[in-house]
Order: C-alpha cells, then structure tokens, then sequence
C-alpha cells in the first residue's frame, strides 16, 4: 500500500490476499518481499517491526536471492517528488548495506523510469499506468505514454528488466 490506498478498507476486502505483507513469495532461487509505506498524506515510512521482519526472512534464505517491493522511492529522485518522501528511507538504506542478498528494489511512487545502484542493489522505479511526472525542480507532467516494468529474474541472480509503453492509439 502506499499514499493513495487505505490499507484498513484494502484488509476489509482483500485480507486472505493480502498475506504478502506477512511473509515472502518464493519464486525459484529468488524470494520477494513487500513492504506498506502507507503513512501520512503523500509521505511513506516502513516501520522498524517491518524492517525487522524483512531482516528475518532475507538472514533465513541467506543463499537465496531477494527483491523488495514498496509503493515510497527509498532514494531521493532530486526533482519536486522528494517532498514526498519515504520519511525514513535512510533505515531501510542501511538494511540494503547489511544485506546484500537484497539484489533489487522496485517501487512505484515516481511515476517514471528510474533507476540507482545501492551497493549490492539495483532500485528500480516503476512508470505509472497513468500519467508520468517529469522529474524536474518545479511539478510537471510528462508526454509519455502509460507504462509498466517487465521483470525477468534468472536462477543466478541475474535479471533483465524493459519498460513497456501504452499507446492510446
């Protein structure tokens, strides 16, 4: 969940689906994680029980190989989009150095393509399947079209990645 959801009405409908949020999918020789960032208002933060448990179940797999998936940018995009920050992102940062096993974080939030090495992790953002901001000082939208991130992850922990566009056309 992230700023525009309400996790209390998401548990009211979905609760057995949203069993993600307790424990990880396992997918071959990768295991991925979600993380809520719902907090206040356009701000994310991912509290320290969850952090904790995310600890626990990437140290329980440690030959395996891990991605992480959370609605809030964990790294600053240095565009107006920062005042809408994951307060504190710099406690799941220091998770990324502690656990290398962490091979990719994807998340939404940016409305844009990006992407940042942090240590031993590939961050990934996600375009929106709506309208794209650009990532400038000042609010604006962007002319590209919707998208979404194809991910392939590979039995080494190697993964390939591509962003597909929707045309209205």
């Amino acid at each position: 969940p992230g700023n525009h959801d309400q996790p209390a009405l998401l548990r009211q409908f979905f609760g057995s689906e949203m069993s993600w949020l307790q424990r990880s999918l396992k997918l071959d020789n990768w295991h991925l994680h979600a993380l809520d960032s719902h907090y206040q208002g356009t701000l994310g933060h991912v509290d320290k029980e969850q952090l904790s448990k995310l600890k626990d179940r990437v140290n329980a797999a440690p030959d395996a190989f891990h991605l992480v998936a959370v609605h809030h940018h964990p790294v600053a995009c240095n565009s107006w989009m920062d005042k809408h920050q994951w307060c504190n992102r710099q406690a799941f940062l220091a998770l990324l150095d502690e656990l290398p096993q962490i091979r990719l974080v994807i998340h939404g939030h940016v409305h844009a393509d990006l992407s940042w090495q942090h240590g031993n992790s590939q961050i990934l953002a996600c375009p929106s399947t709506c309208w794209q901001w650009r990532h400038t000082e000042e609010f604006a939208v962007d002319d590209k079209a919707p998208g979404l991130r194809l991910l392939e992850l590979g039995q080494k922990g190697t993964f390939n990645t591509r962003i597909i566009r929707v045309s209205n056309r």
